[in-house]
């Protein structure tokens, strides 16, 4: 996290400017009469696109019924990061404020 936190600032420092973009992909749950579920996570969808189908690895028997939903990730398109610097939104918006004022109370302790 470190190393990370360390290249954003030098980036910070110079200008360039780190894009973000949500990543949306199909997600499905999919729970049988006799309690059974199997859960498929696809591949990024464009926007505007239709859901796409899923495969899910097992046959359900029996009367199935299925959750679907989109799921959302922050992606860092940063080439020093890398492209595959990815996190669920949830935990972004959970997180963000905590951590922060994790990170500035330890900068009070250090400076103090």
């Amino acid at each position: 996290m470190l190393r990370i936190l360390a290249k954003l600032s030098n980036i910070d420092k110079h200008r360039h400017l780190t894009t973000t973009a949500i990543i949306a992909k199909p997600y499905e749950i999919a729970t049988n009469s006799l309690g059974h579920t199997s859960a498929v996570l696809g591949v990024e969808i464009e926007d505007g696109a239709e859901y796409p189908s899923l495969c899910h690895p097992i046959e359900m028997d029996g009367e199935v019924q299925v959750e679907r939903k989109i799921v959302l990730q922050i992606a860092f398109k940063e080439p020093e990061l890398g492209f595959g610097q990815t996190t669920a939104l949830e935990k972004v918006i959970y997180h963000l404020p905590s951590d922060v004022l994790r990170i500035v109370g330890r900068f009070q302790q250090f400076l103090g």
